[in-house]
């Protein structure tokens, strides 16, 4: 990367961990990038460096030429990568050989001499010792099986979709934050598919299998970047049977659109005819021998001068230099012999290839001291942390400690290497998608009690049952359900409720705790919590699963008396020890992690980070990762400009939606940075304005108006306001923002989010970007400078989020009569604003007025305003009225001597 990224003087890595620095790198790079627009000014971008990165010289070009470079990052999947996580997947040539016995049984001599006779003669033709996956198929399917009969058997063979897999759940990740732009499988088995449906939803990406599936390239692309992730099956998958494609005629077969599709994401093609300036393609566990997809390459690579081509193949068998293999697949892609630039006689090939080989110890078994994670998982963990780790800690982007714990604690050991295992390992992964076994209806319901566990966490302690319920664990419920009632289980299943309530705190006398308002859960208060771990500890230490283990509780002792000495640790301490505690974890789980508590995990953190080359063991692992994702982000942002409530603004265009969380977080450090009097911010719990690390001079004289949702603010309080609390993060934001005023809603009040920002017009000048307003009591005017401003609507406890920015700029085509429509856009947002802010007054006034007597301005509206008024009856008019006279106190409050 050293034309974009690496400057040299840094690069202290050597061998494997060069080319993973540089894989790192470049995903790195592409989730910065792709957080702008092609127009975006020079000086935000030098900004966004200075800001959110560790070290500038993961761009070693001038700011401007390095903003308009584009770069696309492809992942292409093999059947090998499956094999990795999964032991038991037949591979192509067991799906040949057992196709292959199937065949010979009782064959009449006849048949078997023609099977013999086509044998040696397409062996001659293709000058192989075997046939290939493709080339016996297409023998069988000549000589003894329909199409049809052959894509059934394949299905059968390959049937497996639940199962957990990191590396998946990594890739996904990947792609849903644009690390990755596109993935392209080659698998029939649908593990992958499964997790990125889980990970970024269904509506939110383009899975292409079949014909009439490929969008336009301008329906996909805008401002130099893909819009949307792309995810391409070109042989097909396995639940549409039809879309099988296991022959080379099949190949030929590949549907225009697909193809097409496939060239112009391989050309780098991008709207309006433009081009892409780098493609990266990492080959994982890929053969590299799909002459449909080498032809594409070659004719790209031969025809592209303008983009620069890098290909990162990584596998158990790596292509040596003298590999045959290596040579039929350079010589298929256009580069031949004197081309080659040997650089590492490992792993740099040329400056179009890099070799990564990967330990062939996956199939020698595992140690008995290591929780085995397979050694393509180790290594996308290990890349994934170093390209986290190129930016600095309040624009680091999402963890994947959540797949860690999803798979840590799903993690099969019929399904990994076992060198014991000859025969039929192709059947064990079955029970997976066994829709009739007991083992099948556990794997469910445990995975819905983990993700309704780590939603307790992302949202401090709070459960939203609706949201549960369209999110992952409604999902695996579901699944639960089906399997329960299919399984012919015995006695009723669990509802979501038993699930979420195995979390909770009982009453002394047994009852359930379902402490909040309409569809909310709240955990109770910190102390109740800490007896409550006291008491499953002891439970712990007599339970039949983990009681027997020699130091399985003391390790859990530990970490809660850690979480006293830090009570920030408190809740993932709770929460894990309750899950380990349910009634409705499986015994397979609960015997796994009991068996394995002590074992090592892999240490997947790069040299330099705090864990590096420490041992870490499973169950302080799992406690550490429950710990991470209660710090992390509280939003996810859900790119895909799918959301209609967007139609309500006038000067709503589509380049204007945030569709990374790095772009989220300089956004709106942006507009901090305006210059502005008054901001109207209605945030969660105001997270956004710790992006300003310390107080400034230019905020000393703004006022900020922040209104914060109560549940999020306060998750440990069953009913009222917790003084300590509220004035603690109130202290906290008045630290950098001196003029700050506090207020607080219930969350089902609190779905209009935003950062408004008014600046006064005090110069008396004209200006077309002003929202003038009369006060009521004279016939002096006062105005408001408009400024950009951000939205998103959020649904109650929703993680997901589509914030969009409110551009202050007069529309060019406005010609409708009457104020302009950015003028109407920012008075919808400020009327949404006054209403929460008449909604908190009322709400605070509610729980005790003497909470926020410290608070002169807000107590002082507590106290003109007269609470018989139910806004809720005002007609437009006197709403209208009441608006203008909430700005006008407003202005007052900052220009105390009134408007001149």
């Amino acid at each position: 990367m050293k034309d974009i990224h690496t400057s040299t003087e840094n690069n202290a890595y050597k061998g494997e961990d060069k080319i993973t620095a540089e894989i790192a790198n470049k995903l790195a790079f592409n989730y910065f990038t792709n957080s702008f627009e092609d127009n975006c000014e020079l000086e935000d971008f030098k900004s966004a460096v200075e800001y959110s990165l560790n070290d500038a010289s993961l761009i070693n070009e001038p700011p401007d030429s390095v903003k308009k470079k584009r770069i696309r990052n492809i992942l292409i999947v093999g059947a090998g990568a499956s094999f990795d996580s999964f032991f038991s997947m037949p591979l192509g040539r067991d799906m040949r050989d057992e196709i292959k016995a199937k065949c010979l049984i009782n064959m009449p001599d006849f048949f078997k001499s023609k099977y013999d006779y086509e044998e040696k003669t397409i062996k001659a033709i293709t000058g192989k010792s075997e046939l290939s996956f493709e080339n016996y198929l297409s023998l069988v399917n000549k000589l003894f099986f329909t199409p049809q009969e052959l894509r059934n058997e394949i299905a059968e063979m390959t049937k497996l979709r639940y199962a957990p897999s990191l590396f998946n759940e990594i890739v996904a990740h990947m792609l849903k934050h644009s690390f990755l732009d596109v993935v392209i499988n080659y698998n029939f088995e649908e593990t992958l598919d499964q997790a990125i449906e889980d990970e970024i939803g269904s509506a939110n990406y383009h899975e292409i299998l079949f014909d009439g599936q490929c969008p336009s390239f301008n329906e996909i692309s805008k401002g130099g970047r893909l819009t949307t992730p792309i995810y391409i099956k070109p042989h097909g998958t396995g639940r549409h049977k039809s879309t099988l494609r296991f022959t080379n005629n099949h190949y030929l077969e590949l549907p225009a659109d697909i193809r097409q599709m496939l060239e112009n994401l391989l050309e780098g093609k991008l709207e309006n005819e433009n081009s892409i300036s780098e493609i990266n393609l990492f080959v994982v566990g890929f053969a590299m021998e799909s002459f449909e997809l080498n032809e594409i390459l070659k004719n790209c690579l031969n025809n592209n001068v303008e983009t620069t081509y890098k290909i990162y193949h990584i596998d158990y068998d790596p292509i040596g230099i003298n590999n045959q293999k290596l040579h039929s697949f350079l010589k298929d892609i256009g580069i031949t012999e004197e081309k080659f630039q040997i650089k590492d006689e490992h792993y740099e090939i040329s400056d179009r290839l890099s070799i990564i080989p990967l330990s062939t110890n996956n199939t020698q078994g595992t140690k008995e001291d290591r929780l085995f994670i397979s050694p393509l998982s180790k290594m996308f963990s290990l890349i994934w942390r170093k390209a986290q780790d190129e930016f600095k800690k309040p624009y680091k982007p999402r963890s994947i400690a959540k797949h860690e714990i999803i798979y840590y604690l799903l993690c099969d050991k019929a399904l990994i290497p076992n060198k014991e295992i000859k025969e039929g390992r192709n059947t064990l992964f079955k029970k997976y998608d066994n829709f009739e076994s007991e083992e099948t209806v556990n794997y469910f319901r445990d995975r819905a009690l983990i993700e309704i566990a780590i939603s307790f966490i992302r949202n401090k302690g709070i459960v939203d049952i609706i949201e549960l319920l369209k999110g992952k664990p409604g999902k695996y419920h579901e699944l639960y359900l089906k399997v329960f009632h299919k399984s012919k289980g015995k006695g009723a299943p669990n509802s979501i409720f038993d699930l979420v309530n195995s979390l909770l705190i009982a009453e002394e006398d047994g009852a359930d705790i379902f402490s909040g308002i309409n569809n909310l859960v709240k955990l109770r208060g910190k102390d109740e919590q800490k007896e409550e771990i006291k008491k499953v500890i002891n439970k712990i230490k007599s339970d039949s699963f983990y009681g027997s283990k020699a130091g399985f509780a003391d390790r859990i002792q530990l970490h809660y008396e850690k979480s006293l000495e830090d009570e920030s640790l408190l809740l993932p301490t709770y929460i894990m020890v309750k899950l380990l505690n349910s009634d409705f974890l499986s015994e397979r789980t609960k015997c796994h992690v009991s068996e394995n508590f002590a074992k090592e995990v892999f240490n997947s953190h790069p040299p330099g980070s705090d864990l590096y080359n420490k041992n870490i063991f499973f169950l302080d692992e799992l406690f550490r990762l429950f710990q991470k994702s209660y710090q992390s982000h509280y939003y996810i942002i859900n790119p895909r400009e799918r959301d209609s409530i967007h139609n309500m603004f006038e000067t709503y265009e589509r380049k204007n939606t945030l569709h990374t969380n790095l772009a989220f977080d300089l956004q709106f450090r942006k507009l901090l940075e305006q210059d502005w009097d008054i901001a109207l911010i209605v945030a969660e719990r105001g997270a956004f304005l710790d992006l300003i690390e310390d107080e400034k001079d230019q905020f000393k004289n703004k006022r900020i108006f922040l209104i914060c949702s109560s549940e999020a603010l306060l998750p440990y309080s069953t009913d009222e306001v917790n003084s300590f609390t509220y004035s603690d993060l109130k202290n906290r934001f008045r630290k950098k923002f001196s003029n700050l005023n506090l207020l607080v809603t219930p969350s089902r009040e609190h779905n209009h989010h935003m950062a408004v920002f008014l600046k006064f017009n005090n110069s008396g000048q004209p200006n077309n970007n002003k929202l003038r307003l009369y006060d009521s009591s004279s016939s002096s005017a006062f105005d408001f400078l408009l400024l950009d401003a951000i939205y998103h609507f959020r649904m109650s406890f929703s993680n997901s989020i589509d914030p969009i920015v409110i551009k202050s700029n007069p529309c060019n085509n406005d010609n409708a009569p009457g104020p302009s429509k950015n003028i109407r856009d920012y008075a919808k947002l400020i009327n949404l604003f006054h209403l929460l802010f008449i909604r908190s007054l009322d709400y605070m006034k509610r729980i005790s007025e003497e909470l926020f007597r410290d608070d002169v301005f807000i107590y002082q509206m507590f106290q003109s305003r007269n609470s018989k008024e139910d806004y809720k009856h005002w007609p437009p008019e006197t709403y209208s009225k009441k608006t203008n006279e909430f700005l006008k106190i407003l202005y007052d409050s900052y220009n105390p001597k009134g408007s001149d």
